[in-house]
């Protein structure tokens, strides 16, 4: 909790990738990127959805988030 982490991700062929909260928040981030632990202010499991040019979801990654600032 409150450690300073830094997520990156890089994605091939995408065409829209969201980072999405616990509470269904979500917003657009670049297709190749990265995030530090103090973006949103709220805290819980965050999955990273990559769109394909289709519209449909490609993919996604998971991943359990301690304590945002």
């Amino acid at each position: 909790p409150g450690e300073n982490v830094t997520y990156n991700w890089d994605t091939t062929n995408a065409q829209k990738v969201y980072f999405i909260d616990s509470y269904g928040d979500y917003f657009e981030v670049p297709v190749d990127g990265s995030m530090t632990n103090s973006a949103p202010n709220k805290s819980g499991l965050f999955t990273l959805k990559i769109f394909g040019f289709d519209g449909t979801n490609v993919g996604c990654s998971a991943f359990l988030v301690a304590k945002y600032k």
